[in-house]
């Protein structure tokens, strides 16, 4: 709103003020009081209403199981807060509101990779807040980073390419659309963090960028 505008808005109620009668000050005051003090109880219902893929990532914390089945140990238990550091990441969330159609097929990978980006995206805010050290955080971001790639690609074993009462979605465009975002997200984080460790702490980067082809995984961690 226009800050000239709000000026005269104030001149002239405060004008009207000094021209009023004692009881009209009186009941303006009262329910100036009123409102400051309702205030808080107003305004967490006057904020933007969230995104569905917040909706739905809280409804996801609230039913999950408290432990992950997962071969990294740092996911292997769902946030006590909520996924609150997945929130702070749109691109993610909308990730996981693309593919809730998982979420009828195999709950618990689907969950898995909630907590798994989750985790991912404190381990980054963690890492560009100096909370961790590079020796620390960017093999775990690695780690983390290749394990949502290998929960993206296991989707398509266990979602249907189509959908018997569901018409107009297809299941594998979406996971695949998924895969493309994520491997282009996660290489702009993947270089943010580069130039953070060699430009703001004056370190070398020594850790390899390079996905690892898939003979090179271990068996396990390929298959659903």
């Amino acid at each position: 709103m226009n800050p000239i505008f709000l000026l005269a808005s104030a001149a002239f109620f405060i004008f009207k003020m000094m021209r009023a009668d004692t009881h009209t000050v009186a009941v303006i005051a009262t329910a100036v009081i009123a409102m400051a003090a309702a205030y808080p109880f107003i305004a967490p219902k006057l904020k933007e209403p969230s995104s569905p893929g917040i909706g739905l990532m809280d409804r996801e914390h609230k039913e999950a199981q408290p432990e992950i089945a997962t071969p990294l140990f740092t996911v292997s238990r769902v946030p006590v807060k909520g996924f609150i550091y997945l929130a702070e990441n749109p691109p993610l969330v909308e990730i996981m509101q693309k593919l809730r159609v998982v979420r009828m097929f195999d709950r618990p990978r689907f969950q898995e990779l909630a907590v798994t980006l989750d985790k991912l995206q404190k381990t980054y805010m963690y890492l560009l807040g100096k909370r961790l050290t590079p020796q620390e955080g960017v093999p775990i971001f690695f780690d983390l980073k290749d394990r949502v790639l290998e929960l993206l690609y296991s989707f398509y074993f266990v979602t249907p390419m189509k959908l018997k009462h569901v018409y107009g979605l297809k299941p594998h465009a979406r996971i695949q659309e998924s895969v493309r975002t994520f491997a282009a997200l996660s290489t702009k984080m993947n270089d943010v963090l580069r130039d953070f460790v060699r430009i703001e702490l004056g370190e070398p980067w020594t850790y390899s960028d390079r996905v690892m082809p898939a003979n090179q995984r271990p068996e396990a961690s390929v298959l659903p």
